[in-house]
């Protein structure tokens, strides 16, 4: 179920004001709510067109605010949504992107039509099994019984011998041997008849697409275990197998080809700083299944976001809502990676840069729990990929930003939230930018913060060194990374 449970006009500070929708998703075992914008809600109608299903087309939310019909008329057309996505794979990633949620309900497959000469064949086969399994039964009862009777005629016509009752003796000899007779021409052509019936049990079996050996016997006797060997008596709910799509080797390699080659040029976008570009490449490949999904691809998708939500922070401000819907995208593939690829340094990378920036948005609290979290996914990062330069600089920005937190601070920290900030030195940090320089020359960020650790530390000499090396690298000033951080050691400079 599917509700808008509220609609607030929302101003955030230094930004202009906005209305947002609480909607809410429940079933048996999940309740997820979000808020979401008008622009949301555009999105989210711009991919069911485009997965064939008719749009919501919500009315304007401030319309939303005051009149009760117009949200009821959203609740039932997001229900008549949901009802479709639990059989259409597109509608229900679009809905569940929407709401938040990765697993939205499935119907329930119905059992397959089957044919009549199918299930003809089915109840043919399930009849001979069962006559097999009377058969067997009635052998097992005439073994019991022709021994029980051999066992008296033979003590009968020991006792006639022994009387020496000529006629008796003979007339229990020729009742003995009669009996053993008839008992072996019953069994067999009990024998014959289970053997006819296997292999028309069979014969049906393949007729229905089963084509499984026969279940295996477990009596003891052998010859029962080869009248045994028929077809199973029930089929459990499905009498055929379903027809799968076959996918060939030739697919699988042209699905790989097509894959590299978009890693290749995502790669390339990154490395002209095309971030929005690379965004709008992934769009359709993030509407896939998510089996189809690889991490190669998606860590390059979330990395595209936050670059992309970081250009709109610049053009737009930081509390644009389309800003903030971005982010909100690329923090959701993340924590779909720390899912399914748990053990990708890639993985924590970018969780921990992507929630980093989230939490900015949120309260203190959340802002220190979140330095928690980055410290948690950098270290982990690292140790699964201690030659990442951007890796070593990240926790080296984490150890410069905490180590400069005063004693009062931390005092103060520890007292409202009960949690005490993490303890680094500038010493710490000094190391995780050495390191990255040597692993990235050159990394003129890295180059820039080591100065200004040499300069907490109280080295001014070490600081202007590292400035000059700054400084001896050739002018690039098509890349912004290289005005910022020259401008920013200029300042520096002229405070040392």
């Amino acid at each position: 179920m599917i509700r808008v449970l509220s609609v607030q006009r929302v101003r955030p500070r230094g930004a202009a004001e906005f209305t947002s929708v609480y909607v809410q998703f429940e079933d048996e075992d999940t309740v997820s709510g979000c808020w979401r914008v008008h622009d949301d809600l555009v999105a989210l109608d711009a991919k069911l067109t485009a997965a064939g299903c008719a749009p919501v087309r919500a009315p304007p939310l401030t319309r939303m605010l005051v009149d009760a019909g117009a949200r009821a008329a959203v609740d039932k057309e997001l229900a008549r949504v949901l009802q479709i996505a639990t059989k259409d794979d597109k509608v229900r990633s679009a809905l569940g992107r929407f709401l938040g949620v990765r697993d939205l309900p499935v119907a329930k497959a119905r059992p397959p039509v089957v044919s009549p000469d199918k299930a003809r064949a089915f109840y043919v086969a399930r009849m001979h099994a069962r006559a097999i399994v009377k058969a067997l039964l009635a052998l097992q009862k005439v073994r019991q019984a022709v021994g029980a009777s051999a066992g008296i005629l033979a003590l009968t016509a020991l006792v006639a011998v022994w009387a020496q009752y000529k006629q008796l003796r003979s007339a229990l000899f020729g009742a003995l041997a009669g009996l053993m007779s008839s008992t072996l021409a019953y069994e067999l052509s009990l024998r014959q008849a289970g053997k006819a019936a296997q292999q028309e049990a069979q014969v049906a079996a393949t007729a229905i697409g089963k084509g499984e050996e026969p279940i295996e016997a477990t009596d003891e006797n052998a010859d029962m275990k080869v009248l045994r060997k028929a077809m199973e008596a029930e089929y459990e709910a499905k009498y055929a197998p379903r027809d799968e799509e076959e996918v060939t080797e030739e697919d699988l390699e042209a699905a790989r080809a097509i894959e590299e080659a978009l890693v290749v040029e995502l790669d390339a976008l990154d490395a002209k700083h095309e971030h929005t570009q690379a965004w709008e490449r992934v769009q359709g490949y993030l509407e896939k299944p998510q089996r189809e999904q690889t991490l190669a691809v998606l860590w390059r998708a979330a990395r595209a976001g936050y670059y992309t939500a970081s250009i709109m922070k610049t053009e737009l401000g930081e509390t644009d809502p389309a800003r903030l819907a971005t982010l909100k995208r690329a923090l959701d593939i993340v924590e779909d990676l720390l899912e399914r690829f748990p053990d990708a340094s890639a993985t924590h990378k970018y969780y921990a840069i992507i929630a980093q920036d989230w939490t900015n948005h949120q309260g203190t609290k959340e802002k220190i729990i979140g330095g928690f979290t980055f410290e948690k996914h950098t270290l982990r990062a690292i140790e699964l990929n201690p030659n990442d330069p951007t890796l070593q600089y990240m926790y080296g920005m984490f150890c410069f930003e905490v180590a400069k937190l005063s004693w009062a601070e931390r005092v103060g920290a520890k007292a409202v939230f009960g949690r005490e900030p993490p303890k680094t030195t500038f010493a710490q940090a000094l190391q995780h930018f050495q390191k990255a320089h040597a692993l990235r020359s050159p990394d003129l960020a890295a180059l820039f913060e080591t100065a200004r650790c040499y300069q907490k530390l109280g080295k001014k000499a070490e600081a202007r060194a590292a400035l000059k090396e700054l400084r001896s690298y050739p002018e690039d000033a098509s890349n912004p990374e290289w005005t910022a951080v020259m401008n920013a050691a200029d300042e520096f400079e002229a405070s040392l």
